[in-house]
């Protein structure tokens, strides 16, 4: 399931429990009331069901118009698939042609956006055809910006693509990493919660999400990922010092700390 089918789902799930909970507010209320106030509702939520077939339609519009978009795109970048080099931009998309990634492989690259969402897609360039290799969307209000850029040392760009869920109690920036390999494909998707990536040593550190969360420390072993450790703090174990371990929710073993070290505290 994508991230933007996600977001649409919850809402969906919001508007239906908030339309159970009225409409069964409201049955209760016209036992009680006259035939003129249940007329007035009955128009309410008949207003209320044409403006969600509206938005129905235009959601089915926006998703009409990205797939235009798209195949606008596609056939613009052909007759440009020669190229070493190509750039497109317009307000709503930027289809990019050349050595993006890495100096010996061709990658076509087209961005989309609406007021709905964010659109990527990655093809690499092969024999004259585009291979798609990385698919990605998100939806608008969540999306802050995507980057290319080495994330575990290997002297490739990477895939990075930065969001922001719509709710939640405390700091939740979201980085979804693609590593691109050796023969123009991408790697699975790495999620990382507000990282700080230290691609010469090949490690990643961040804080987990939550109130008095804890830190952490992963390092990279080519396109696989190690966990090096997990920091609890002394809100979390309840306890007078710091617990290191390998687990994110295991505060019952582990090793003691007097303090969180250093190299964390930038966090």
């Amino acid at each position: 399931m994508s991230k933007l089918t996600f977001f649409q789902l919850l809402t969906t799930v919001f508007l239906l429990v908030n339309c159970t909970s009225t409409t069964s507010n409201d049955v209760e209320t016209n036992k009680k009331e006259n035939t003129y106030h249940t007329e007035i509702k009955l128009e309410k939520f008949s207003s209320v069901k044409v403006q969600n077939e509206n938005d129905k339609s235009r959601d089915e519009q926006d998703s009409l118009r990205i797939l235009n978009q798209l195949e606008y795109a596609l056939t613009l970048a052909k007759k440009h698939i020669k190229d070493n080099q190509f750039s497109f931009k317009t307000d709503s998309i930027t289809i990019e042609i050349g050595h993006l990634f890495f100096p010996n492989t061709k990658h076509l690259l087209i961005k989309r956006s609406s007021e709905y969402g964010f659109y990527s897609n990655v093809y690499r360039i092969d024999n004259n055809t585009f291979f798609p290799v990385l698919t990605f969307e998100m939806a608008a209000l969540a999306f802050i910006g995507d980057t290319l850029q080495d994330i575990n040392g290997d002297k490739r760009l990477d895939y990075v693509f930065h969001w922001y869920p719509m709710s939640g109690c405390c700091e939740r920036n979201i980085y979804d990493v693609y590593l691109s390999t050796s023969n123009g494909d991408f790697s699975k998707e790495f999620e990382f919660m507000n990282p700080v990536f230290d691609a010469k040593n090949k490690f990643i550190r961040g804080r987990c999400y939550g109130q008095s969360p804890p830190v952490y420390k992963f390092q990279w072993k080519g396109i696989k990922l190690d966990t090096i450790e997990y920091i609890h703090p002394p809100e979390e174990t309840k306890l007078n010092y710091y617990l290191k371990n390998k687990s994110e929710i295991d505060i019952k073993e582990g090793l003691k700390l007097k303090k969180l070290p250093d190299e964390y505290k930038k966090l």
